[in-house]
């Protein structure tokens, strides 16, 4: 059996002395037979980031607020369209997913050794003045989802959880289509508008096909 974990985490300097922090974490903080994983996902979900600060912004009124709006469409369409003209220049959401897997026995004590390798990987990264936190498995559902159900949108997936089903399941949407060519991966999805501040039944109503293409810089075979 396998058991899993998983850290997420903010892009932190890269110096010297961080660098040899981390391999010492890798080589010598991890359980015998552990695997591990690492995603770093510049994600394209900048909306509530964004819409909180405008939200913020917006309550001075007069011309905060409309200095706000503006600043909200800008970077919001900075997702996917470039805010330099001469240079790609996007607005993202940088996150540092690490996943564990200890191979062999699933029991209490391989439970309590990933817990304490989860732990110990949060307090480096904290020592490393970077935020880093536990994800629990709605985070992790909607981070997946945003990331194997893609869309044009930069509103999240809201996070939900449901015990009973497989959190494999609950990742990939029904309605998700992909295409798999010898250099790419298309997707064609469905995804809620982006209207600010709508409540869910009207970003519902308001969505729309997307297709993303995913391609790699070389194959092999």
């Amino acid at each position: 059996s396998v058991t899993g974990v998983q850290t997420c985490a903010l892009p932190i300097c890269g110096d010297d002395a961080t660098q040899r922090i981390l391999t010492e974490l890798f080589n010598e903080g991890l359980p015998e037979l552990t695997k591990g994983a690492i995603i770093q996902w510049a994600s394209p979900k900048v909306g509530p980031i964004v819409d909180d600060w405008a939200a913020f912004r917006s309550r001075q009124g007069g011309v905060q607020a409309e200095l706000a709006r503006h600043r909200r469409e800008l970077f919001r369409a900075g997702a996917w369209d470039s805010l330099s003209p001469s240079a790609p220049f996007l607005v993202r959401d940088f996150r540092i997913l690490v996943a564990l897997e200890l191979t062999g026995r699933g029991d209490t004590r391989a439970m309590e050794q990933l817990a304490e390798t989860r732990d110990r990987f949060v307090q480096t990264f904290r020592t490393l003045q970077g935020a880093a936190h536990a994800v629990e498995p709605a985070e992790l559902i909607a981070m997946m989802s945003d990331l194997l159900n893609p869309s044009a949108t930069v509103d999240r997936t809201p996070p939900a959880y449901d015990p009973e089903v497989p959190i494999c399941e609950q990742i990939v949407r029904l309605d998700t289509q992909v295409s798999v060519f010898r250099n790419r991966l298309a997707f064609h999805t469905t995804a809620p508008s982006d209207d600010f501040e709508a409540s869910d039944w009207q970003r519902d109503l308001g969505g729309a096909q997307h297709a993303v293409d995913v391609r790699t810089l070389t194959v092999r075979q």
